[in-house]
């Protein structure tokens, strides 16, 4: 986020405001995206799970003789929950 900040030329609070979907000037927000496109910045969940002290991460405990059938497609199983579940 430092980098996106200097590359746009605003504080790095704004950078957070921008990414997290908070109201900024028009004009800021275009200088924050140019920077996120020039740059190819992606949001670390892990880091935002840190400062958040949620991580969004579901745990499935599963009996061995079923474990054959969760096993088949785990990416399935991702974006089923995570389009699914909302806390």
């Amino acid at each position: 986020m430092k980098d996106v900040a200097e590359q746009a030329g605003v504080g790095l609070g704004t950078v957070s405001r921008v990414v997290n979907g908070f109201r900024v000037k028009d004009s800021t927000y275009e200088k924050v995206q140019t920077a996120i496109r020039e740059l190819n910045y992606q949001p670390d969940e892990y880091e935002r799970g840190l400062k958040t002290n949620r991580s969004n991460i579901v745990a499935l405990i599963v009996p061995h003789h079923l474990a054959s059938i969760f096993h088949s497609s785990p990416i399935m199983w991702r974006r089923t929950t995570t389009a699914s579940i909302n806390f």
